[in-house]
């Protein structure tokens, strides 16, 4: 295969997947990428480190929306690579059911990351000094990196499942 014939191939795939992000449950799944990155600038999510009166001592506020965003994406990346296969086996009904799960968990997900923040944030100072070296601390903030990424993560993969649903709708 040519350079002409990849590049050929690379642009209608490309027109693909755009097509596939053209919907409405596309569009919030995009959405559902930027708002780690608008979380920063609007601080709508708690996500502060120790010197901000926040819990995070190891890890920057910038590698959880790193991470989340990445996170993401791959979801609707890897939601388009298969998109054949939901068509296979499953029908519009199952997608739905399939999307309601994914909010559902991403939504349970980012209470529990709530919660734990703010149990952190209130037991913080008198549990874990912030010039300590304590492995407890980076294995609570390890889990609330995996609870912040994981639930942006859920509910990209509920929209990419509906966007899915639509674009063999159409």
């Amino acid at each position: 295969m040519n350079s002409m014939q990849r590049a050929d191939l690379f642009l209608k795939d490309l027109k693909h997947f755009v097509s596939f992000l053209r919907n409405l449950w596309g569009i919030f799944a995009v959405l559902s990428i930027l708002f780690p990155i608008i979380n920063v600038l609007i601080k709508i999510i708690p996500l502060h480190s120790f010197t901000e009166s926040g819990v995070l001592v190891w890890f920057s506020p910038e590698l959880f929306t790193t991470i989340a965003v990445l996170l993401s994406i791959s979801t609707i990346l890897a939601m388009y690579n298969s998109r054949s296969n939901f068509v296979k086996q499953a029908n519009l009904d199952r997608l739905h059911n399939l999307s309601l799960k994914s909010f559902g968990i991403g939504v349970t997900v980012l209470l529990i990351y709530l919660a734990l923040y703010f149990f952190l944030r209130s037991n913080s100072p008198a549990e874990f000094p912030s010039n300590s070296v304590d492995i407890r601390r980076l294995l609570l903030e390890s889990l609330l990196l995996c609870l912040y990424s994981g639930s942006f993560a859920m509910i990209t993969r509920g929209f990419a499942l509906l966007a899915t649903g639509e674009f063999f709708n159409r």
